[in-house]
């Protein structure tokens, strides 16, 4: 009788511990992939492209993992949800949860805070270990195919994607975690053919795409401007198909796609966003005041149409119908 009655209060326990911690019996969490991989999104080549890229080559790395803009997660469709004006994007608190993948090295464990301190460093943002009954989190993966993210919070447990021979540096998990807070790219800005000319002819045709540019009714720069110094800048030659410059800036002498720190502007962005208790009547100003003067003396490459403009009969629309980011809204 004792052992019957002892056997059925430990069922009972066990039943109460599976319910209150969600997957207590699972190693690995249901983690959110997304569902929109290119159509020929091949793993094995991304692999081989990520181990076998030079930091001399004049790309990032994050550039060839075979996503959209080289490095984004697409989830599945969310109709009406929006990265800048849908608060359900951002993360509550500026308290991003996180696991780190079983099995990931103690090396690679560094590299990945190292990353977050970076962004905490100069924000109101916290990466912290994931309560055990938070939903909503980043999961770390050790060793996925590509360097990649997805845009904002998704909900659920959020894959971050790091290739561990190539996607372990600071710069370039801050990059990813940029992405996951909900920024995308600096060269998406609505504004961007007033400081930098996009060259499609050096472009690869199937990757014109890459390089569209997001509606002011979708994106903010909560008026701090374009960033040429932007840890989330495209690289010279981002999809370069014959080695020259795909992108090439109209300021002289300023460098872009850099992993080595966050740029100033990427903190007054990420504060605006996540540390200002204005943030929403910020957003709205953005809409009807936006800078018109530009930083420094601008030159136009050689042979090149004005600001604005792109190499006749290459595409060069906006996108208006996406959610998104590209400089931290």
């Amino acid at each position: 009788m004792k052992v019957w009655f002892f056997l059925m209060t430990l069922r009972c326990l066990l039943g109460v511990l599976e319910a209150a911690l969600p997957g207590f019996w699972n190693s690995e969490p249901q983690i959110n992939h997304g569902s929109n991989y290119p159509p020929n999104h091949n793993e094995q080549e991304i692999r081989d492209k990520i181990q076998k890229w030079n930091s001399n080559s004049g790309t990032n790395i994050w550039e060839h993992s075979g996503l959209k803009e080289g490095d984004i997660m697409e989830p599945k469709p969310q109709k009406g949800k929006n990265v800048v004006r849908s608060r359900s994007f951002y993360w509550p608190n500026a308290i991003v949860p996180y696991i780190l993948e079983s099995g990931m090295s103690s090396s690679h464990m560094r590299i990945v805070k190292s990353g977050m301190d970076w962004l905490m460093a100069g924000s109101c943002l916290k990466f912290r270990p994931r309560h055990s009954r938070e939903r909503d989190y980043l999961y770390i993966l050790s060793d996925s195919a590509g360097c990649w993210s997805y845009i904002g919070r998704q909900g659920g447990a959020q894959a971050v994607g790091l290739q561990s021979n190539g996607c372990f540096e600071p710069g370039v998990v801050a990059h990813e975690l940029l992405h996951a807070v909900g920024f995308l790219h600096e060269q998406s800005a609505t504004n961007r053919d007033e400081y930098i000319y996009v060259n499609f002819t050096n472009i690869e045709e199937d990757k014109y795409s890459q390089f569209m540019k997001y509606n002011a009714s979708l994106i903010t720069d909560y008026n701090v401007g374009y960033d040429y110094d932007s840890l989330m800048h495209y690289s010279r030659k981002a999809f370069s198909k014959n080695g020259r410059d795909t992108i090439v800036p109209y300021q002289p002498g300023v460098e872009i796609g850099q992993r080595s720190h966050v740029s100033e502007k990427d903190f007054e962005k990420l504060n605006f966003k996540y540390c200002n208790k204005t943030v929403e009547a910020i957003e709205q100003a953005t809409q009807s005041s936006r800078p018109t003067t530009r930083p420094g003396t601008v030159v136009k490459p050689s042979g090149s149409k004005k600001p604005g403009t792109n190499t006749a009969g290459r595409p060069g629309g906006s996108v208006g119908n996406r959610p998104g980011n590209n400089a931290g809204g």
